[in-house]
């Protein structure tokens, strides 16, 4: 078992007070664990969100701190792992809940690796018509845990991760991804060659709500301008690219180009509609994609 622990929490208007209380109730009940939980605000704008999330800081082991600026989620986990006090850090993203065994799952199942991932489940039966919540729900149907153990580098995602401090500080998140988007992606690559090793376990947290359409689709396209910017690095991480690339080697991007021009505004009045398809949605990121090439 791990004796010490940082929980590190990321925000940005958002509201996350019942998210650390819960983490706080499970880290007080275990009496041998010593603990602190620091959530780092990135520059948030909504003060109907900053008042609430600042009582975080009158819980005890807990700290908020506040950052004047927008610095962007890379620069804000690698100044949380500076924060932290202990070795073993746990990150958790804002807009999920951990299940009641969370933190003692990790504290009893993961000696021996570097990094722990615990997964993501949905809880969005409300949002049927959602569009994000049709992509990842088509996303977990896929990637079983075994499929995550196969590529457990790719298949990285920092919503809720544990990590030695150690690994951490040699890999770190690359700050140079201030837009939206494939920071963890990156992340997940440059642990595979500094030789720290990775496992997926089953103790997911969960999303509980979910960006409308419009909005999803433009923090889409944002994230695939970080792709193209960051193409060199990224390749052999991204499905995006190795299609680009094979479309690019037989003659056809062009191909693409012109029918996404063609198509993109119907494409995306579907994909915001109440009945919006994962496969169509795929097949719009690869065309904006090759339009932004």
């Amino acid at each position: 078992m791990k004796h010490k622990l940082s929980i590190l929490i990321p925000t940005y208007n958002d509201y996350c007070y019942n998210q650390v209380e819960r983490l706080w109730q499970q880290a007080i009940a275990i009496k041998e664990l010593q603990f602190e939980i620091i959530v780092a605000d990135d520059g948030s704008t909504i003060e109907d969100v900053v008042t609430p999330n600042s009582k975080i800081a009158q819980l005890p082991n807990c700290r908020f701190v506040r950052s004047e600026v927008n610095r962007g989620r890379a620069a804000t986990r690698n100044s949380l792992a500076d924060m932290a006090s202990f070795e073993n850090m746990l990150f958790i993203d804002t807009g999920v809940m951990p299940s009641d065994q969370f933190i003692n799952t990790y504290l009893y199942s993961t000696d021996g690796y570097d990094v722990v991932c615990g997964g993501i489940e949905l809880d969005g039966s409300q949002y049927a018509g959602n569009l994000r919540f049709r992509y990842e729900d088509a996303v977990l149907k896929r990637m079983t845990i075994d499929k995550r153990n196969k590529s457990p580098y790719k298949s990285f995602r920092s919503t809720n991760f544990l990590i030695t401090k150690t690994a951490f500080k040699s890999v770190c998140f690359n700050e140079q991804f201030a837009t939206y988007g494939y920071e963890d992606v990156l992340f997940g690559k440059n642990l595979k060659e500094t030789g720290f090793n990775v496992v997926h376990i089953d103790n997911p947290v969960v999303y509980k709500k979910f960006e409308d359409n419009e909005l999803f689709l433009k923090k889409t396209d944002e994230s695939l301008i970080t792709l193209r910017d960051h193409s060199d690095e990224l390749r052999g991480y991204s499905r995006i690219i190795e299609l680009s690339d094979k479309l690019h080697r037989f003659h056809l991007l062009w191909t693409v180009r012109l029918l996404h021009r063609i198509f993109r505004n119907p494409i995306r009045r579907s994909l915001c509609a109440d009945n919006p398809s994962p496969t169509l949605f795929n097949i719009y990121k690869l065309g904006e994609y090759s339009r932004l090439l």
